[in-house]
Parts: C-alpha cells; sequence; structure tokens
C-alpha cells in the first residue's frame, strides 16, 4: 500500500520537476541567442557582429560566474552550451573563428581583471580549448596571468593545441613567447611551469627561445640555490629541449647552456644523496640527472659515468631499511656510496674541496670549480 501511494507523489513530482526545466529552458533563450543564430551560417562576421558574438560569450562567463551550483554543474554546463554551438551544422568556419576570437576576446578582458574570479578563467579557458580554433590564442596568453594554476595549465595547453600552427604569424609567435617568458618567471607551481617549458619548444625558432630558455633557468637557479632544496622536476621539459637542440646551438650559446647545467646538475646529484626521497622526487631527480649528463656529452664529446651509476643500483646503496640506520656498517657503506657518487660529480665540475678540476672547469667552459 505504501509504495501505491508513493507512485502519484513520485509522478507528480517529476511532472513538476519537468515543468520547472522547460521553464528554465524557455527563460534561457535570450536576444543574445538570437542574434548569435543569425550570424552563424554567413561566410563574413563584421565588426559590428562580432560585438553581439561578444556579447553573448559575456553573457555566459557572467552566468557561470553568478551560479551558486557546485563547480562540476558549473563547468559541464559552461561546456554544454558553448558545445550547442559548436556543433551547430549550419555554423560557418567564419562563425567557428569569431566565436572562438571573441571568447577570448572576454577572457583577455576579465582574467587581468583586480577582481577576477578564477574559477571562470578557469572555465574560459576549458571552452577555449574545446574550440580547438587558432584566433583562441590571445586567450590562452591572457589565461597564463590567471590566479588559478588549473586555469595557467588550460591556458598552456591551449598553446600547445596550437603549437605548429603558432609560427605561421611572426607577430603571434612573439606575443605568445613574451607571454610564456613572462608566466615563466613569476611562476611557482611546478605542474604549470612543465607546461609553460613544453609550450616554448620550438626547435625551428631556437633563436625566438633560447634567451627564455636561459631567463626561465637562471629563476629557477634562484630558488634551487635557496628555498627551493628539493626536486619538483619542473625543468625536465626544459632540459630535454636544450638536449634535442644542442647540436644547433653556437659555441657562445653552448656556453650560456652549460654555466647553467653545471649547477642544475650539481643541485640534483647532491639532493640525489639525500637520505629520504619519495618515489616522484627519486625519479624526477633521475631524469633530470640522466638528461643533464647527455646533454653536456654533446658539447664536451666524452662520456660521463653518473648514468652508469645509476643503472648500477647507487640509490639502493645511498638508503637503507630504517632498523639498520644505527648500524655503523650500513652508516659507512651508505657514506661510501654518497663519496663515490659525489666523485663522479666531480669529474664534471671540479672538487670544492681539493679544488682538482673537472672538465667543465678547463676553457672553453670556465666554470667555477664546484659550480656554486
Amino acid at each position: 500500500m505504501h509504495g501505491n501511494r508513493a507512485l502519484p507523489w513520485f509522478a507528480c513530482g517529476m511532472m513538476v520537476v519537468g515543468l520547472c526545466v522547460q521553464g528554465v529552458s524557455a527563460q534561457q533563450r535570450t536576444a543574445e541567442d538570437e542574434a548569435v543564430d543569425a550570424l552563424r551560417s554567413q561566410t563574413s562576421i563584421s565588426g559590428l557582429d562580432e560585438g553581439r558574438i561578444r556579447a553573448w560569450v559575456q553573457l555566459q562567463a557572467n552566468n557561470f560566474a553568478a551560479s551558486k551550483d557546485p563547480a562540476p554543474v558549473r563547468f559541464k554546463a559552461l561546456r554544454e552550451v558553448f558545445q550547442k554551438q559548436r556543433v551547430d551544422p549550419k555554423n560557418s568556419p567564419a562563425f567557428i573563428d569569431a566565436l572562438a576570437a571573441q571568447t577570448a576576446a572576454v577572457a583577455q578582458a576579465d582574467v587581468v581583471k583586480p577582481d577576477a574570479d578564477p574559477v571562470v578563467a578557469r572555465g574560459l579557458m576549458r571552452v577555449l580549448l574545446d574550440l580547438n580554433r587558432i584566433p583562441a590564442v590571445p586567450g590562452f596568453v591572457a589565461g597564463l596571468q590567471s590566479t588559478d594554476a588549473a586555469a595557467r595549465v588550460l591556458a598552456a595547453k591551449g598553446l600547445l593545441q596550437h603549437f605548429s600552427r603558432i609560427p605561421e604569424n611572426r607577430s603571434l609567435l612573439q606575443s605568445v613567447i613574451e607571454g610564456l617568458r613572462a608566466a615563466g618567471l613569476r611562476e611557482g607551481n611546478a605542474l604549470v611551469l612543465k607546461e609553460i617549458y613544453r609550450a616554448l619548444a620550438y626547435e625551428g625558432q631556437v633563436d625566438a627561445v633560447f634567451d627564455v630558455y636561459m631567463s626561465l633557468l637562471d629563476r629557477r637557479l634562484e630558488l634551487r640555490r635557496g628555498p627551493l632544496g628539493v626536486c619538483d622536476g619542473a625543468e625536465i621539459p626544459a632540459a630535454e629541449f636544450l638536449r634535442r637542440v644542442a647540436g644547433t646551438l653556437n659555441a657562445d650559446r653552448q656556453r650560456e647552456v652549460v654555466r647553467r647545467v653545471a649547477v642544475l646538475l650539481r643541485c640534483e646529484v647532491q639532493r640525489y644523496t639525500a637520505p629520504q626521497l619519495n618515489f616522484a622526487e627519486q625519479d624526477s631527480l633521475e631524469r633530470l640527472i640522466t638528461v643533464y649528463e647527455e646533454l653536456l656529452e654533446v658539447f664536451v664529446r666524452q662520456p660521463g659515468t653518473l648514468r652508469t651509476q645509476l643503472e648500477s643500483g647507487v640509490r639502493e646503496r645511498l638508503t637503507a631499511p630504517a632498523e639498520s640506520a644505527a648500524d655503523p656498517k650500513k652508516t659507512e657503506q651508505r657514506e661510501a656510496a654518497r663519496t663515490a657518487f659525489l666523485l663522479e660529480l666531480y669529474k664534471w665540475i671540479g672538487n670544492p674541496t681539493t679544488k682538482e678540476p673537472g672538465l667543465l672547469n678547463q676553457s672553453p667552459w670556465s666554470v667555477e670549480i664546484g659550480a656554486p
């Protein structure tokens, strides 16, 4: 009997919900929607029409910002409304390009406001990625300025999405590189910085990006010498890029790279000898030590031995089970492994205690002994 009584109530409730949803849908149809619908099949979009599209985009951004729904619901709704615009079969290429351009314009204006909602920036970066059109690029450059790390990651991924097309427009390439440089210099999140390095990796545009990489590495060196004692792995994409282009660098640029990589290598090896490392940091250190040594070998044309030490299981010799920590023999073994690994490093950078020089302390590299 209880189930039979509940059924009419449930059916009535569903009818009310359905009517409410229909009412909401009807209310959501706006003058901006009508204006955009009238433009979607046009083969060219005028300045006035661009303003109408921008008004529609701004309305969606405002609605997204004002929504009290949980974040996943808000993001889903925003993506769906843009998806509906994007997949309409009546769309012309000119309309889709204009939609991307005006979404980028709204992002450029909204992200830099002093009171900008970081969640809005994240939402706009997501829909720009979904639109996947080259006019979205200025919006991604703006997104790098967001206070929201997720928005910055999406912005950098957006620039990677158009990686092959950006160099077709020289002024666009320059604005992208400058935006990445400025973002990288202030970036404190390793995940974001990795994406920035990747978005800069124009192997065919080394002249345009080389100084940017050096500036970013200088900034990171300040941190590695100071408060950033741990290795967050952010430089892995930068090191891999430099290794790929190493053979194209002239003598002056080779010296610039070597003088920075020598210090970074010293930081990574010293950190690697620390007794307590989690797996992620250990993996990052091993990757960086490997790539840095491979990079130095290209320039110096002599093999290093740090990779051989890694392959031989030096990490196991640098650590021991907790119950053996007080065992003098274990302590002696760990210290011997640490000393041996550092001696392999000193073959590159010189021994700061004995002042015996390494390969990089000689001309033309002239790195200070110990790479301080």
